[in-house]
């Protein structure tokens, strides 16, 4: 397909994703739903190429840890912000986790069974959100200062380490001349359409999958673990693809950090704090943090 028929099939998948607003029927939900992952998976590898051509290079690490990792937890974000907003908090914290746990394990799936390597300074920082977890089980009877200093340590680390990680990989200034000004005013142009396009998709999908969950009615956390956790891990999955598809890990290590650092790192301890969440030993969060742990450390030392 040339690239005329890849906007023309976004700009109808874009209007007619738009149908997860109007209705709450299971079967219209999933068939759109699929039609909307195709979207993400367009959109992704052609917001791969932009970058490429604009810069001159693969994405790479700091592409991965922040646009990438960025647009790929918008609709986790998305699905956060719709819960709380409707009176769901823990739907929103089940999504995190579920988000972590999912991602994860395809990652750890993909390391295994391609050749992909990735240095293994990046392991430890996904420890960040399966260790808050636990800590917050442990101070569950402490008052509100210890859970607010552990909740401003656990933010301050999460920072620190796109700090740590994106200071390691400086981006390449690419010299242009005047003729080739032009393609790159296009090239960023469409970038931006496609960076839109993967927002845009990423809320219909957080939109589809938490009317899924809600209408299963099997609890709040579980609805969101099991349900929009599960499905808010794809686009992860489609842009790692891409990433794969071209040889470059340094995008799949960013992407995979990033997300997991901003969701478990970031928004996870900031809604447990807010919303005065603590999970018990028998909840599925913190069955998710151990399996987080244990795939993280088959991670470090793969």
């Amino acid at each position: 397909m040339n690239r005329k028929q890849n906007f023309l099939i976004l700009a109808v998948l874009l209007i007619a994703g738009s149908i997860v607003f109007f209705t709450r029927e299971p079967v219209i939900i999933i068939i759109f739903i699929i039609a909307i992952i195709f979207g993400l998976d367009m959109s992704s590898d052609e917001l791969y190429e932009e970058i490429e051509k604009i810069t001159g290079r693969k994405p790479g690490l700091f592409y991965g840890l922040t646009l990438f990792s960025f647009l790929t937890s918008f609709d986790e974000i998305a699905v956060s912000a719709s819960s709380i907003a409707e009176g769901y908090p823990g739907i929103s914290i089940g999504t995190l986790v579920g988000s972590i746990v999912v991602t994860l394990l395809i990652f750890l799936v993909i390391l295994k069974f391609s050749r992909t390597k990735i240095e293994k300074r990046y392991a430890p920082f996904l420890l960040i959100a399966p260790v808050y977890i636990l800590l917050l089980v442990v101070l569950h009877m402490e008052e509100v200062p210890v859970i607010l200093l552990l909740t401003i340590v656990t933010i301050g680390i999460s920072f620190f380490a796109f700090y740590y990680l994106s200071s390691k990989e400086r981006i390449r200034e690419v010299k242009v001349d005047k003729k080739e000004k032009q393609v790159i005013g296009t090239s960023i142009l469409e970038l931006i359409i496609f960076v839109v396009s993967i927002l845009v998709f990423s809320l219909y999908l957080s939109r589809g999958t938490a009317s899924m969950g809600i209408d299963l009615n099997i609890g709040e956390v579980n609805s969101g673990y099991i349900i929009p956790g599960i499905l808010g891990s794809i686009p992860e999955i489609v842009v790692i693809k891409s990433s794969i598809k071209r040889n470059d890990s340094k995008s799949v290590a960013g992407i995979i950090t990033g997300s997991t650092v901003i969701k478990g790192g970031i928004l996870l301890p900031l809604l447990a704090f807010v919303f005065n969440y603590t999970p018990a030993y028998d909840n599925i969060t913190i069955s998710g943090s151990v399996a987080i742990l244990i795939i993280t450390i088959i991670l470090i030392f793969l």
